[in-house]
């Protein structure tokens, strides 16, 4: 891995994983600010500053877990640094890089069962279902499709939502919810009283799936959260988004639902269904996923949530908590961005007099909102506890 410098001013980071040669790209590390360079007018991922950023520290905490797991300290880092020039070199120990994590669910069930203000969490023997119920229609009211007409290249039901009364009243991490809104990207989201009308349309269809954004923002059932298609076009005959009512439970599915097409690449179906019990458990299962990028897994009060979970759902392991549960699931690596800088950091002490630093990677690495760069800028003019 690689770090490219100038001192006394710039730092410039290279990350090279060997055996993984392409063409290069740039990415930027640490907090405060960061600004795509280049955007597609229609990215099919809700980024913007904040929560890239948000999301850099998500993922952080999502890689430490992930090291901790296999008895690795994140923040003692073992990266080999050279300097060459004004060039610096990172190999990276296993601490910078993510590797991929496979779709590993197809076929399984997972059910969440309350405990306390919290879940367990468990494998079942539930089979996908397909007496599916009434097919929904996300593209024609009293279905909500916020980004129509502010965002360009947006057509009723993609990115949108339908409110739907439950017939009981559900407890989510102890709060009761009779109605759940039923999102076309693979999620569901619960409005907690007092929630304003644009934070909770804009999160609901939040179509850049995110370990802060679960987080942090609505209550939220993410079954299979990813950028999907429930345009009328996409949705012929038994594709779709469905729900069935009984006087226990609510089944919501979306059924042969596609990738929304972004880019090259994005044509997965996928089958997966969420119940809702009237005693509070939710069960997940999946009949069919072809992950084609990414896609985030997981369940969260919202909120002043804590980070997330990590939790691997095709086998969990984890105690009951009141903590949000999640697993990112990703077809290509993942930079730790922060993780990066500590390596650099620490090979070059007392050495903080940097106004950017600059990362460009030797493997092929998807950048938030299809941009082919981005910069933040580390020097800044805050001041102040807490700032």
């Amino acid at each position: 891995m690689t770090l490219k410098l100038k001192l006394p001013i710039i730092v410039g980071i290279i990350i090279a994983v060997f055996g993984l040669l392409s063409i290069p790209q740039s990415a930027q590390i640490q907090p405060e600010q960061r600004t795509n360079l280049l955007h597609s007018p229609h990215a099919g991922k809700d980024w913007d500053q904040q929560k890239i950023v948000r999301e850099s520290w998500a993922l952080h905490e999502f890689n430490r877990q992930r090291l901790a797991r296999v008895g690795i300290e994140a923040d003692k880092t073992e990266a080999v640094v050279t300097d060459t020039n004004d060039v610096s070199v990172i190999q990276d120990d296993g601490t910078i890089i993510i590797p991929p994590t496979p779709f590993s669910l197809v076929g399984r069930s997972v059910l969440f069962t309350p405990a306390g203000a919290g879940y367990s969490i468990s494998g079942s023997t539930a089979t996908y279902d397909t007496n599916l119920g009434t097919k929904l229609d996300l593209a024609v009211a009293p279905a909500v499709n916020p980004k129509i007409p502010s965002v360009q290249g947006v057509e009723a039901g993609d990115d949108a939502y339908l409110v739907q009364d439950l017939g009981f009243n559900f407890s989510f991490y102890g709060t009761s919810y009779a109605n759940v809104a039923i999102s076309s990207n693979g999620n569901m989201t619960f409005r907690p009283t007092g929630t304003d009308n644009k934070f909770f349309d804009d999160s609901t269809v939040d179509s850049g799936e995110s370990l802060a954004v679960l987080q942090s923002a609505l209550p939220r059932i993410s079954p299979y959260w990813h950028d999907l298609d429930a345009r009328t076009v996409a949705t012929q005959g038994a594709n779709g988004i469905y729900i069935r009512k009984a006087s226990d439970r609510v089944l919501i599915s979306w059924n042969n639902i596609n990738d929304f097409f972004n880019r090259s690449g994005d044509n997965g179906t996928h089958r997966f269904q969420v119940t809702l019990f009237n005693d509070g458990r939710i069960q997940i299962v999946y009949g069919a996923a072809q992950l084609t990028t990414t896609a985030l897994v997981g369940i969260s009060a919202g909120g002043t949530a804590p980070a997330p979970t990590l939790v691997n759902f095709a086998s969990p392991t984890v105690p009951a908590a009141n903590t949000p549960f999640a697993q990112y699931f990703s077809t290509t690596q993942t930079l730790d961005e922060l993780n990066a800088i500590k390596a650099f950091y620490n090979a070059h002490p007392n050495q903080d007099v940097y106004d950017f630093a600059y990362v460009v990677l030797d493997f092929n690495y998807t950048l938030p909102g299809n941009a082919f760069a981005y910069y933040s800028p580390i020097r800044n003019n805050v001041s102040g506890i807490n700032q």
